[in-house]
Order: structure tokens, then C-alpha cells, then sequence
């Protein structure tokens, strides 16, 4: 229960508010487009873990009936069968994994950031199983699509160069 916090919403979106003020404060132009990045990683990962929630609607293994393990424990009920069956994937693990990852990406020479930032993603995953809100190959996907996104991301910003805003749109077609 104590570090599902780095894998929370109301966490992660201070902190990248907080570390681009920093960043504008001291006039660091590369914390700044690393919290606009980690902000990129964040939203693309929340949508992708809702949508994948809604085509899953895996049950929760709190929710499930472990005293027979071989009777549907995984419990996959399909696409948009329920809201409240959602297990696969761990949104924690992709949110925690994909700001480690941006943030990581950005300070490549400093070890230290990496390994603080994927040790809180880490527990943040770890402590998903431990308290049976998720399945480990939930937390596993989570973690490697939260990877993937953040690795893509910082690719993106990387070959764009400075970024000075974010600009969120939603287009319908």
C-alpha cells in the first residue's frame, strides 16, 4: 500500500508540474522538456492502458475465486464486457515504467536517476501483486509497454531537439 503512490495520478502529475517550474525557475532548459516528456509518456500511457482495460476486462485477483485454481482463474471476460474487470494491464506498473523510462532517457549519464527512478517503478509493481490488486503478467505487460513508451518518447524528443510546449488535441474524424 506505500508504493502504489509512484504509479498514482495525483503523484506523478505534481511532480512533472513541479520539476517544470524548477526547471523554468533556473532557467534549465533540459529539465524542462524532460517534465513536458515525462508529461507525453504519462498521457500516452494512461490511454493505452484504458484502452487495453476495456478490450480486456480481466478480473482482478481479489475478485477471483483462488480456491480453484484451475476454474477460470484469469478470468478474461472480453471486449467491453464490464468496467469494473480491470486487471490487464496494470496501469501503475505502465504509468511508474514509463516516467522512469523518459526520465532516465533524458539524464543518460547520471546512473543514479536511473536507478531511483526504476527502483520506484519497481516497488510500485511489485507492491501491485503483493496486495492482489493485479496479476503478475499484469504488472509484466504494464511494465513493458510503460518501457516501450517512455523509450519511444524520449526517441521522439531526441530527434525533434528542444520542445517548448505540449499541445494536446483531440480530433474526431
Amino acid at each position: 500500500k506505500y508504493t502504489n503512490v509512484f504509479g498514482e495520478e495525483l503523484f506523478i502529475l505534481p511532480c512533472i508540474a513541479g520539476t517544470y517550474a524548477i526547471g523554468a525557475i533556473n532557467k534549465d532548459c533540459r529539465l524542462r522538456n524532460m517534465s513536458l516528456a515525462v508529461l507525453q509518456s504519462f498521457v500516452y500511457a494512461e490511454v493505452a492502458s484504458a484502452g487495453l482495460k476495456v478490450l480486456t476486462c480481466r478480473t482482478r485477483p481479489s475478485d477471483s475465486n483462488i480456491q480453484h485454481p484451475t476454474s477460470d482463474i484469469q478470468n478474461w471476460q472480453g471486449p467491453f464486457a464490464t468496467f469494473e474487470s480491470t486487471s490487464f494491464p496494470s496501469g501503475h506498473a505502465m504509468r511508474s515504467f514509463a516516467v522512469a523510462t523518459t526520465v532516465a532517457g533524458f539524464y543518460p549519464e547520471k546512473n543514479w536517476v536511473g536507478i531511483v527512478s526504476y527502483s520506484m517503478a519497481a516497488l510500485c509493481s511489485a507492491g501491485r501483486v503483493v496486495s492482489e490488486e493485479h496479476w503478475t503478467s499484469d504488472v509484466i505487460v504494464g511494465a513493458a509497454l510503460g518501457y516501450f513508451i517512455g523509450r519511444g518518447v524520449v526517441k521522439f524528443n531526441n530527434k525533434i531537439g528542444n520542445i517548448s510546449s505540449v499541445d494536446i488535441q483531440a480530433v474526431a474524424t
